[in-house]
């Protein structure tokens, strides 16, 4: 069928999502709603204090901006390293669980394509939709 054949998917991180698109569309690029990634590390980061919590945060903000796979993955090395440095870790009893949260959940190739460079010229979050969604729920659904 040369029906529709989209490139990208944007979506949260719910498996059911990622499972249907490969179903239906195998080649798709699966690329995660950059909100989405940075509440869930957001929520991680409610552990480290005020200062480390904000630094953290806008490091990820700046990984979001890569252009390019070589250039997101550089940049996560460098991130890893930043936080795995022995002077923060001492200084800042949780920063091993919100760095093992990042790189277990959103550096692995099934959830890695939150960065610009990952489908570019597309948007990096399905904001749009989600708010014609909710205009539905709570319009149409009473």
């Amino acid at each position: 069928d040369e029906g529709l054949r989209p490139l990208y998917s944007m979506s949260d991180a719910a498996e059911s999502i990622g499972n249907a698109c490969r179903e239906v569309f195998p080649e798709i690029v699966r690329c995660m709603c950059f909100v989405h990634v940075y509440r869930s590390i957001e929520k991680k980061t409610n552990l480290l204090s005020k200062a480390y919590q904000n630094e953290f945060l806008k490091d990820v903000s700046q990984i979001s901006k890569a252009w390019s796979f070589n250039t997101f993955n550089k940049v996560i090395q460098l991130f890893i390293e930043k936080y795995s440095d022995n002077a923060i870790l001492e200084n800042e009893a949780n920063m091993n669980i919100c760095l093992n949260h990042f790189v277990n959940e959103w550096t692995n190739d099934r959830l890695c394509n939150w960065f610009r460079g990952a489908a570019e010229g597309h948007p990096m979050n399905n904001n749009n939709l989600e708010s014609t969604n909710r205009w539905f729920k709570e319009n149409c659904t009473k």
